[in-house]
């Protein structure tokens, strides 16, 4: 048999570093870690037999001699071989050709009602659907007002930019402040994305302080981010340029050789703090880099086993599940939003749910694990969703998608059955909008806040699964779970609870699915009565004012989320201006906002 060359799919940093490359295009997650320039070079690697096959056995090789064959030998094992090959490429084409027939006859025999395959909505995909329907539904009044139909690409929602190393924070800051702001990290953050044990994580912040030698590099940048997670929270510019400078200091440690050579937990627990600054201020194309990252180290460690984590003790083992969770989260609502592949949707899970009795070890706040454990539960049947709904498998069939459908329909109302009674009772009343949230001690308000983001949530996935049901009764789904969802940041969310708001907000729950959901039903004209179309617009005023509210807070992808759905609410109130039923009406987008 003749020798294989195979073509090495690595890119040139990647087997320059000796690190795994995933090969993405036009840029790999190392390369953008590294901020180098992704090239895959042409270079063909032999493989083992091969070069097996050219090196010999040098012992043999001098132990027999060699024999000189005559040229009519040689002239009829060069024929024999020509033949051979030739033979072997015809019959290796006839096989092609088989092959397409056989799947040629299989698609006929499939039936007729095949639909076109639609992507997992993504948030550029999202708006781009929003410009078509303004571009298409009102094209035929064009000549009468002017409408908003600019596009928005990918590059303008996501920044690609990357941190200052010029604005490195590199000492170590003052004991007792930077002691208030770990504490705020393990109260506020910690308690709902539980990264490390309390205990554990004070026990390295004071041998820090005694001598920083002895602390990991892997700690110090957690460290560091968890200062910058701390100072941001803050509105005075010095405080957000300290923030950046911490975050700078930690970008500038995981450059360091070596850091993404060697997969270990402590690497992993520093990239999802990392991940979750880089979200709050707008640093998504940075988020999905980390992402990457951290997914690579899991899949080394076999944090997605459970059998990795037999040799651990119980606490070990506990907090190895739930850093491999938290992950799970951050990488599978990142791909949704961004319309990419999933690492860890492919890999075969068996990791265990988080234990509620270890939650005393990641923060006073033992609810904690309840708003945690239903995030997990919730990001599972996210996936489901997609893999099963918009695979190219089920989407082939009309039938076999609305019965996926309705079988993740069941789960997820079987989800909100199963919640704790402590979230049960909340979830009821964002439903019946019951004005409870003065009535509730300070813990109780911010258990409220975050159920409220679970709830936000889980209708975002209501309306992700019934976006492709065909039925009337998908539709009306779609559309009352759209209104309840903006109801819920009109009544609750924008006042006083914005200032609770997660940093993750655009991955888990981001406002403007509803949004779309109640715009493309007004320009499509499908909503007969004309007082809920005011009351759909009215709707979609708030969402514009939660982002306006989330400037300060969720950085630039706010304030452009603010500035496409202000322009979408114009091509709507054009829309209504030029119909006979609400021709009386006049709007004034100020009064919406006061």
């Amino acid at each position: 048999m003749t020798s294989v060359e195979k073509a090495s799919k690595a890119c040139e940093l990647c087997r320059r570093k000796k690190i795994r490359c995933n090969r993405e295009l036009p840029s790999c997650q190392n390369c953008i870690v590294y901020q180098e320039e992704c090239h895959y070079s042409k270079r063909l690697k032999r493989s083992y037999s091969a070069t097996k096959k050219k090196n010999g056995n040098p012992v043999l090789e001098s132990a027999i001699p060699s024999l000189s064959p005559s040229p009519s030998i040689e002239n009829g094992s060069a024929m024999l071989n020509s033949d051979i090959t030739s033979l072997s490429n015809r019959i290796f084409k006839v096989e092609e050709k088989l092959d397409l027939i056989l799947s040629l006859l299989k698609n006929s025999s499939e039936p007729l009602d095949r639909t076109e395959r639609k992507d997992f909505p993504s948030l550029a995909m999202q708006i781009r659907d929003a410009n078509s329907l303004v571009n298409t539904k009102l094209k035929e009044y064009s000549r009468r007002f002017e409408l908003p139909s600019q596009k928005t690409s990918f590059d303008d929602l996501f920044s690609s930019t990357f941190p200052n190393f010029d604005a490195a924070f590199k000492d170590i800051p003052d004991k007792e402040w930077a002691f208030e702001n770990v504490q705020w990290y393990f109260r506020y953050i910690n308690c709902w994305w539980p990264v490390f044990y309390e205990k554990d994580f004070m026990d390295e912040y004071e041998c820090l302080y005694r001598d920083r030698n002895q602390v990991k590099g892997a700690w110090l940048v957690s460290f560091y981010s968890v200062l910058a997670l701390a100072a941001s929270r803050s509105k005075a510019g010095k405080d957000q340029k300290l923030a950046e400078s911490f975050f700078s200091t930690s970008w500038y440690l995981i450059q360091k050789p070596g850091f993404f050579l060697t997969p270990q937990l402590e690497k992993i627990q520093a990239l999802l703090i990392m991940i979750q600054f880089a979200a709050h201020v707008s640093l998504h194309t940075l988020c999905k880099a980390l992402c990457g990252q951290a997914c690579l180290m899991i899949r080394d460690l076999n944090l997605h086993r459970e059998s990795a984590n037999a040799d651990f003790s119980n606490k070990d083992a506990e907090l190895r599940r739930r850093v491999f969770w938290i992950c799970y989260i951050f990488e599978i609502t990142t791909s949704l939003v961004f319309g990419t592949p999933s690492v860890l949707s492919d890999m075969d899970i068996d990791c265990e749910h988080p234990n509620y009795e270890y939650g005393r070890y990641f923060s006073e706040m033992p609810t904690g694990d309840l708003i945690f454990s239903s995030e997990v539960s919730l990001t599972i049947l996210k996936n489901e969703v997609r893999t099963k709904v918009y695979s190219r498998t089920n989407t082939s069939n009309a039938r076999n998608r609305e019965k996926a459908i309705w079988q993740i329909h069941e789960k997820l109302l079987c989800w909100e059955r199963a919640l704790p009674i402590e979230l049960r009772q909340y979830f009821i009343a964002l439903t019946e909008n019951a004005q409870i949230y003065e009535e509730l001690d300070f813990e109780k308000q911010r258990l409220f806040s975050a159920c409220i983001e679970v709830y936000l949530s889980y209708c975002n996935t209501l309306i992700f699964l019934h976006r492709l049901n065909e039925s009337v009764e998908g539709a009306n789904i779609c559309l009352d779970t759209a209104r309840r969802a903006i109801n819920v940041l009109k009544f609750f969310f924008i006042i006083p609870i914005a200032k609770n708001v997660c940093y993750l907000w655009v991955f888990l729950y981001c406002p403007f699915t509803p949004f779309l959901v109640l715009f493309s039903n007004i320009v499509n004209g499908k909503e007969p009565s004309t007082d809920i179309a005011f009351e759909d617009l009215n709707r979609m005023y708030s969402v514009n004012r939660f982002f306006v509210k989330l400037r300060d807070i969720g950085g630039d992808l706010a304030e452009k989320l603010a500035s496409v759905t202000e322009n979408f609410i114009h091509a709507a109130e054009n829309y209504f201006a030029v119909q006979p039923a609400f021709m009386a009406d006049a709007f004034d987008f100020a009064s919406f906002l006061t």
